[in-house]
């Protein structure tokens, strides 16, 4: 049975630091692990989600995905996706005679709140992994502090390169695409439609690295920069569009994605953008991180999908319809992705035979699956990062969606530990940071 303390007792007691010291990995773990739930009936899976700020839309539909699954994976509801998924390592009765329990942490968009929460979950709920944020920066923080405590982090719906480059970690794991997959996809699809000869501006709220990333990928196919803006999470959308509109430019690419992202869209339209061309072409605006839960607010908008609940596989088929019986709505991408997060843990934790860190580690390195609603997917044992089909498409009035013709996407097959960069994507080199 799930634990349903989220946003009672979740919220009040995983925002407070602890004094107790946390339980670090130690040559004992032969016998041993943080938070090892051999003596339990239950394993405590932490949540870390934004319940409130700006990205709190999206931590709620983050949260219903993890606890669908964690109800499928216990025998609850009509079993969604366990029918579809390749691995039939899980029986719908829990995972290794242990039912799945959910308790959340608040984020609160704000790294500093993201590691009180990850240590309160570790200290006072005993969880024995941690899923979730919404941000890089609230994601990087949880790495941090899962990693020292030994316990394993897999990331909600943040896109940083970091998480699975230059700080990953054998401890973190991301199904959510990448910003390099997301823009790379995205911008070439664009081009590919309105050729190469645009001026841009980048648009990077929080994190000044993303707004390089975003105007590196459109320097690759020949569009000039014209500004790259850096508001933070709650600059006012107003003081956003003009600065864009005084750099003199026709195209908009953001890594903003849920209510801000829908926030900027309908400041560009109230602004009268999209009515009159600039440098003598219609505005092109792009969001390679939109989310799918706020299709009905965009206008004129083209965006990158981690996956969409109208595609044809028929693990999206089992997803959406118990989804859709459970919230009454169709489901967003965030929560697709937390959703198979979950199962693929759990999976994992039942085809090691062991909650043990290193056991999942394993069996989550170089797993190939399908059935989730991506199509054929790789966990690369290299960067911990997933693999699999992602999609670029234009937001027609009611939130219609418009797919683009789909591009070569590059593949990372790095070896699991170690490997050399000699992989298409900059990120999957060197070594883990191991503890």
């Amino acid at each position: 049975m799930i634990d349903r303390r989220t946003f009672g007792k979740g919220l009040a007691a995983t925002t407070t630091v602890l004094s107790a010291p946390l339980i670090f990995p130690s040559s004992g773990r032969a016998q041993s692990f943080t938070n090892d739930p051999r003596r339990s009936s239950q394993a405590e899976i932490g949540i870390m989600i934004a319940e409130t700020g700006p990205y709190a839309d999206e931590g709620l539909e983050l949260l219903r995905g993890y606890l669908l699954a964690a109800e499928h994976v216990n025998g609850d509801g009509d079993g969604g996706v366990l029918s579809s998924f390749s691995s039939k390592a899980l029986d719908g009765n829990g995972v290794l005679g242990k039912k799945i329990s959910v308790v959340t942490g608040d984020t609160q968009t704000k790294s500093d709140a993201a590691r009180a929460s990850a240590k309160s979950l570790i200290e006072k709920d005993n969880v024995i992994s941690i899923m979730g944020s919404s941000t890089s920066g609230a994601a990087l923080a949880t790495l941090d502090i899962a990693q020292q405590a030994g316990v394993i982090m897999m990331a909600g719906n943040p896109t940083t390169l970091e998480f699975t480059g230059a700080r990953r970690s054998r401890f973190g794991f991301r199904h959510f695409r990448n910003e390099f997959i997301s823009t790379r996809l995205l911008i070439q699809s664009l081009a590919a439609v309105f050729g190469r000869d645009r001026r841009v501006a980048t648009v990077s709220f929080g994190r000044v690295g993303d707004a390089g990333h975003l105007a590196s990928q459109a320097q690759n196919v020949g569009w000039e920069i014209g500004a790259q803006l850096n508001p933070g999470f709650f600059a006012p959308p107003q003081q956003v569009v003009a600065n864009i509109v005084n750099s003199g430019v026709d195209t908009v690419l953001t890594n903003a994605s849920g209510g801000i992202l829908a926030r900027l869209n309908q400041t560009l339209l109230s602004f009268g953008l999209f009515d009159r061309q600039i440098n003598g072409k219609n505005l092109v605006f792009g969001a390679p991180n939109g989310s799918s839960g706020f299709f009905s607010s965009l206008q004129n908008s083209y965006i990158g999908l981690n996956w969409h609940w109208d595609n044809e596989e028929l693990g999206s088929f089992e997803f959406t319809k118990s989804f859709g019986s459970k919230y009454g709505y169709p489901p967003s991408q965030d929560a697709h992705t937390a959703y198979t997060q979950m199962l693929l843990y759990a999976d994992a934790v039942a085809r090691a035979e062991t909650f043990r860190p290193e056991g999942v580690f394993e069996a989550l390195e170089g797993f190939e699956y399908s059935g989730t609603g991506n199509g054929q997917a790789l966990y690369n044992g290299g960067d911990h990062q997933t693999y699999q089909t992602t999609y670029a498409a234009k937001v027609e009035t009611g939130g219609k969606l418009a797919f683009l013709p789909p591009i070569d996407q590059p593949e990372c097959r790095c070896p699991s530990l170690g490997g050399s960069d000699t992989c298409l994507l900059q990120y999957c080199s060197d070594e883990y940071q191991e503890t």
